[in-house]
């Protein structure tokens, strides 16, 4: 390389130091180390590196040099450089390199702008910086770095590099293991937390290829991986050989290379199921995910390469197109043109823009497009208190601290004060407990294995340990590798009573409390997450305060609830007897009405209504009377009970002050409140305990396997820090006792917290265990134990190697007994790896590959699963039916395996079980029996079940099939619960069911459904058409209502079957957004044809407002658009539409949910529903006729309870708020809530409610057509009650001095709180309207009508009152 090539040449510059801050400082620090001036280097970029490692994290810098350093001269051809800092420590060199691989960040974003992250893949043969670069000597313009973040706001833009030279290649990579590489380099920027920003993906040729394989991997991965997607707005892919290319120029130049398999998998061959598996999976991740991808295509031929004479290769061959529109499109240029991009240039230079280029001006509007999209609306995130509630963390009891103040002769405020406390404690508490507790929160520390007779005992020995205990605080810190015993000793130490003789102090008069919690990553949710942390401490401290609480104050408390029993009951009497007296009153009133009006026969006709009261005046005289005496009797007694408060007061008073009392009440208050969401309301608890005043608490708490953390453990450990640090004004002492691996993460918080290794003290003890083993075996192992000393050395502290190699030992000497000679043993020995995932994978290899398939079955089962823990025998029969396709199939399966157990007792039945489980579990799976003789599985270690979650485990248990396969745990358990769901009598399996109830049956196969979905990115239509029509209506209870005379929509024309139909409605019911998908790109028209037979079907209620809430609400509105799309009518559902509207009602009213399983939704959902509706294909006029016409269903919501903003969007869209509906205007149908054709086809609303109605649609136009006296009776009505009427007489032309009695209306005093008026949209042109005078002198031909109408209103209203 000359001196000019170098000088063109960009490089990146690494590890320098965060406090260079500027592209100076960076050249003036490399100019220094190089020997060089500062002019001779040109810094283009000065960023932070990504890299969530780093403390604090180095910067990352992109420069060129004007002449080649000396320093440099002797190593020119080099790709990377280490220079050393003056005075820098080792392993502190700055690194300069040109091959720029891993995350390069170009870019740094003001916190408070920053907005997303661009992250580009570079393609095949391409340099990740120089491949985004025009072509030509001039190197300063890369429009990724220096156009993007300019265009882009708050944009960070990096660069991504890999591997993927062409020539001379020796790495054998897949594209398999790119992806992998990507995904562990997401991880370690942080994109896989909650906290990181949207990303959107720039990918070119193989580079989207490696995304997309990336994205798939991502998704069927644990939370720390499948994270990731999460924050994926989308992808910008740049010629992406979707269908394959033109690859046959490239496998000549690597035949015989170790890349070559992965050239073949860019084949644009029909037999490449590599690429079809792929396309599938990664467009059905993106539409669940709704990730907006975009295609670019190029339109110019590229040059081929051919190989010269001298055996060098040069683009001088035949020009071709090297990927196609079809495939760099997916297919999408012929489907949906608005997702496409076309670019005139070839394949390479397709992604090179210079400075001012047109065509960057189009690419950069598209990333805009992308970047502008939201985020997935995530369920919970802003209603996690109403969703705590659904699962019993809040309690539904409508019960609370206020009682009884009615007036009385005496003052008891103070008594009832008193007594509030107490209730308040008793039962706040209880609520607490009882929304805390859950067994599974202890159910880890029993699970845990005992430790083998004497070991562990040292530990009492050691004095750091034991002077913690006796004198110590904060922090202790237990580590050790994987395997080491680390939960077996935490247990032994929590459970040994010399732990608690030594943290003892006789002379503290504190309060000495103990508590734990063992994470547990292969347990349920709450073993494993902050919240089931947070809960298990709060019961454990609470708990002695608690029962001494109660046991001092129980009887007071049992005697106050009787005494308010009783009260309760007077009271209902006395409300019994004023309801009875109102409507005496009322009769009475309504008597004389009834007299007032005999004469008026005109007016009842024409109202459709006749007030007649049967009781003569004498008898409603005498029944007031009776009814008042009756009352006077039971307010006495009632006032008698008051007198009984003050001794039970009396009886608390003394304790009120307490501090337990004080401490108690205050914690029972916080939990009630639930101000700031579930979690932090925990948070806020849990520091009120350890930060309280009041009672002196000595607190020692044990955390057990923190690396098992469900969580960001840089959140735990932050956590742990804080709990070792009170405020100097708290009562309480707190020292804390945890363990885990030594992860780097971990250190960088405890390092400098007193603990031990354990490994570095557990050889006696492994020793023990390893003589224990074999003397317990039932092998002769004479030649086993002179190995024992070498076992335990290469066990290097595992309890759990030793167990795995003497197991292996063991197994040689029985399968193999003429060769167990030492030798033989020895190799053995020799030949077990001494990483513990290499010890896994061996185990794998061992399995013959005929049972592969069901290993990957039987683990993929046991990372999937969900609480309660899955028998044995489920899932050995879900492992049965894995390569199953249709439900017929899997019945069969079953039936055939039955069959083969017929005639054997139970004793045996279970030896066939464990022996399938051995085989296929190769030595990763335990056994175990429990109490009642049920077998249940579970993974070795926790080893194992990261073994098991890991990028490459498929690869390694199915081989090349792993790149065809989709199944996953999710979709064995969907396909076998609904086996287990069908009626037993029609498909007898076996006679006991999955252990789990009907209902948790039915929600376990919605989980699976719609995770099988999330993880694969494909859907099991196939499966679910299969079901038996009868037994899938039957088992999932579907509610259908046909038009007249239609039994069958099979008896129509066309693909319309019974199948179809249930598959729907189960996809809608569970949110299975890919079958929905599925079955409208393969049946197009047939959804209208199919509706057309039924007046019910709801498919929209479904999927909006019954439809599981766990994802994204996005998704289930994408749903609803491809069924408004496919021709769905919605008068099918009008339930849909009573919910939409009963959720705006809502949220204008403080939100009321419509039914406990309707989750709230906010404005801006609503606001997207509305949207669809609006676009359905009809006309303008139609969505407000909708909304209106579900006023004829009994019960439904009436249509005007929506929104402002809603309402005025009709209108802006066309819809005509004066139409005529059935031959009333809508301001008729608004008088029809006072004028109903039919008291009962309407709900009672209370005048709040009509007042928001007329207010609303006042406020959106001008109801020029509107007539006055109508709405005299109502406006009366509003300001008799003191409602603000000024602008509803303003707006209907109605004088001041109009009232239904004559009398003259006086300006009103209140207007409610919660109301504000809508912004008004109103269509000030137009002829005035002169209303008639409505005084008690009217004239005129309607004046009869008018009058028999007020008549008639102030008897609705009078009833509406009562």
């Amino acid at each position: 390389m000359d001196s000019l090539e170098w000088t063109r040449r960009v490089f990146r510059l690494r590890m320098i130091p965060n406090r260079v801050s500027s592209p100076a400082d960076a050249a003036t620090l490399l100019s220094k180390v190089l020997g060089i001036t500062t002019d001779q280097i040109i810094v283009y970029s000065l960023a932070i590196t990504p890299n969530n490692w780093e403390s604090p994290p180095s910067r990352i810098a992109t420069l060129r040099f004007k002449l080649v350093p000396p320093s440099l001269r002797d190593c020119m051809t080099q790709s990377e450089w280490r220079v050393s800092l003056p005075g820098a420590g080792h392993g502190d060199d700055l690194i300069l390199d040109t091959h720029f691989q891993g995350m390069t960040t170009l870019n740094d974003v003001d916190p408070a702008r920053h907005s997303v992250d661009c992250i580009a893949i570079s393609g095949l043969a391409s340099h990740p910086f120089g491949s985004w670069q025009p072509r030509g000597s001039d190197k300063t313009f890369m429009w990724i770095r220096d156009s993007l973040p300019l265009v882009v706001p708050g944009a960070r833009a990096i660069i991504y590099g890999y591997d993927s030279d062409l020539m001379e290649a020796h790495s054998f990579q897949t594209i398999s293991d790119i992806a992998t590489s990507l995904i562990l380099h997401l991880k370690a920027g942080d994109w896989n937390l909650p906290s990181s920003k949207p990303v959107i993906f720039l990918a070119h040729s193989l580079g989207g290829i490696v995304l997309k394989d990336a994205i798939v991997q991502a998704a069927d991965r644990e939370k720390s991986i499948s994270g990731i997607l999460d924050r994926v707005l989308g992808a910008l892919m740049f010629g992406v050989p979707n269908l394959g290319m033109d690859q046959s120029q490239l496998m000549a130049m690597v035949e015989g290379q170790a890349n070559e398999a992965l050239i073949r998998d860019l084949s644009g061959e029909s037999s490449n199921r590599y690429l079809r598996q792929l396309n599938t999976q990664f467009d059905g991740l993106s539409f669940t995910r709704t990730a907006q991808i975009l295609w670019a295509y190029e339109t110019k031929e590229s040059n081929t390469v051919i190989q010269l004479p001298d055996g060098t290769w040069n683009k001088q061959g035949t020009p071709t197109v090297l990927v196609s529109p079809d495939s760099a499109t997916n297919n999408q240029c012929r489907k949906d043109k608005s997702v496409t991009i076309p670019i005139n240039r070839d394949h390479s230079n397709m992604v090179k823009f210079s400075r001012g280029d047109a065509q960057l001006g189009i690419v950069l509007s598209s990333i805009i497009e992308v970047c502008s999209k939201r985020l997935p609306i995530w369920a919970g995130a802003s209603n996690l208190a109403h969703s705590s509630n659904k699962i019993g963390l809040i309690s539904s009891s409508t019960h609370d601290t206020a009682m009884h103040t009615a007036s009385t002769t005496g003052d008891f405020s103070d008594d009832l004060k008193v007594l509030g406390q107490l209730e308040l404690i008793m039962t706040g508490i209880k609520e607490l407990h009882d929304s805390l507790y859950s067994p599974e929160l202890d159910r880890r520390i029993d699970q845990v294995e005992e430790p083998f007779e004497n070991t562990f005992k040292w530990v009492y020995d050691l004095p750091a340990f034991t002077t913690w205990l006796q004198e110590g605080s904060g922090l202790f810190w237990i580590h050790g590798k994987p395997g080491s015993g680390k939960s077996t000793l935490m247990k032994f130490i929590y459970k040994n009573e010399l732990t608690w003789d030594l943290l003892h102090d006789w002379t503290s008069d504190a309060l000495e409390i103990k508590a734990g919690f063992f994470f547990h990553y292969r347990g349920t949710a709450l073993q494993k997450s902050f919240e089931g942390v947070l809960r298990s401490l709060i019961i454990q401290l609470l708990a002695p305060i608690r029962e001494a609480f109660w046991r001092q104050h129980g009887e007071l408390w049992s005697d106050f609830e009787a005494l308010r029993k009783r009260q309760a009951g007077l009271d209902r009497q006395i409300h019994d007897l004023q309801e009875a007296l109102q409507r005496t009153k009322s009769k009475m009133f309504d008597l004389a009405e009834q007299k007032s009006h005999q004469a008026d026969t005109e007016m009842s006709i024409a109202a459709g209504y006749r007030v007649e009261v049967t009781e003569t005046k004498e008898e409603l005289e005498k029944s007031e009377k009776k009814i008042c005496e009756s009352l006077e009797k039971v307010a006495a007694k009632r006032d008698s009970t008051d007198e009984l408060l003050r001794p039970l007061a009396n009886r608390f008073r003394p304790y009120a002050t307490d501090p337990e009392t004080v401490l108690l009440a205050g914690i029972a208050a916080q939990f009630r409140a639930l101000q700031h969401g579930f979690i932090r309301t925990l948070e806020n608890i849990l520091h009120r305990i350890l930060d309280q005043d009041k009672v002196k608490m000595d607190v020692v708490l044990f955390f057990d396997a923190l690396d098992e953390f469900n969580g960001h453990l840089d959140t735990l450990s932050r956590f742990l820090q804080r709990l070792g640090k009170r405020p100097s004004t708290s009562s309480t002492r707190i020292k804390v006792c945890f363990s885990s691996r030594p992860w780097e993460q971990l250190r960088k918080y405890f390092s400098h917290c007193p603990g031990f290794r354990l490994q570095d003290y557990t050889r006696h003890d492994i020793e023990e265990y390893a003589a224990g083993k074999l003397a317990h075996s039932q092998v002769d192992n004479s030649l086993i134990s002179p190995l024992a000393p070498a076992v335990i050395t290469r066990a290097n502290g595992v309890f759990l190697w030793v167990g795995l190699a003497l197991k292996e030992l063991l197994n040689f000497v029985v399968s193999n007994p003429d060769a167990a000679t030492r030798e033989n043993l020895e190799g053995v020995l020799q030949r077990l790896p001494d990483d513990l995932h290499a010890f896994y994978a061996l185990m794998i290899e061992r399995i013959s590959s005929s049972n592969r398939r069901r290993t990957f079955a039987l683990l993929e089962l046991l990372i999937r699963q969900t609480a309660p823990p899955v028998l044995a025998a489920d899932i050995r029969d879900a492992v049965l039916i894995e390569s199953c396709n249709t439900f017929d199939q899997a019945i069969l399966e079953l039936q055939s395996h039955r069959r083969c157990h017929l005639g054997l007792v139970e004793a045996e039945k279970d030896l066939r079980l464990r022996a399938d489980i051995s085989t296929w579990g190769g030595g990763l799976v335990e056994i175990n029996t429990r109490d009642n003789g049920e077998i249940t599985l579970q993974l070795l270690h926790q080893t194992v079940m990261e073994f098991a979650t890991g990028l490459d485990f498929k690869r390694l248990v199915l081989g090349d099939r792993a790149a065809i396969s989709h199944e996953n745990g999710h979709s064995l358990y969907l396909k076998y619960l609904i086996c287990n769901k069908i009626d037993e009598r029609h498909f007898f399996i076996r006679r006991r069911r999955p252990h789990v109830g009907s209902d948790g049956l039915t929600q376990k196969i919605f989980h699976h459904a719609e995770q099988h979905e999330l993880t694969t990115g494909t859907s099991q239509i196939d499966f679910i058409i299969s079901i038996p029509p009868d037994r899938f209506k039957h088992d999932f209870q579907m509610q259908l209502e046909f038009q007249h005379g239609v039994e069958d929509p099979a008896s129509s024309p066309g693909p319309m079957t019974w199948n179809h139909l249930f598959l729907l409605y189960f996809a809608t019911l569970n949110g299975l957004t890919l079958c929905l998908r599925d079955w409208i790109s393969e049946h197009p028209g047939t959804l209208a044809r199919l509706c057309q037979h039924f007046t019910k079907l709801p498919l929209l209620n479904n999927l909006i407002f019954q439809a599981r809430r766990e994802m994204s609400l996005k998704r289930h509105l994408k749903a609803m658009e491809m069924l408004v799309d496919a021709g769905f009518p919605d008068n099918n559902d009008l339930e849909f539409l009573d919910n939409y509207l009963g959720a705006i009602c809502g949220i204008e009213f403080g939100g009321i949910r419509v039914t406990d399983d309707f989750a709230e939704m906010s404005k801006p959902v609503l606001h997207d529903i509305a949207n669809i509706i609006f676009h359905l294909p009809k006309n303008v006029q139609q969505p407000w006729d909708l909304l209106r016409a579900t006023c004829d269903v009994p019960g439904c919501v009436e249509p005007h309870l929506q929104t402002s903003m809603i309402i005025q969007e009709l209108i802006r869209r066309g819809a005509d708020p004066f139409a005529r509906y059935q031959s009333r205007q809508t301001m008729d149908w608004v008088l029809g809530f006072l004028f109903p054709d039919s008291l009962d086809g309407h709900k009672s609303w209370d005048l709040g409610r009509r007042y928001y109605v007329c207010t609303t649609l006042l406020s959106a136009a001008t109801w020029q057509h509107a007539t006055p006296d109508s709405w005299l009776a109502t406006v009366t009505e509003f300001e008799k009650a003191g409602y603000d009427t000024g602008d509803i007489r303003q707006d209907l032309r109605i004088s001041t001095l109009q009232t239904v009695s004559g009398a003259a209306w006086a300006p009103s005093v209140r207007r409610p709180a919660w109301l504000s008026k809508p912004t008004t949209f109103r269509n000030e042109a137009g002829p005035e309207v002169t209303s008639n005078t409505a005084g008690s002198g009217d004239t005129g031909p309607g004046d009869t009508k008018n009058k028999a109408k007020r008549g008639f209103l102030r008897g609705l209203l009078n009833r509406k009152k009562r």
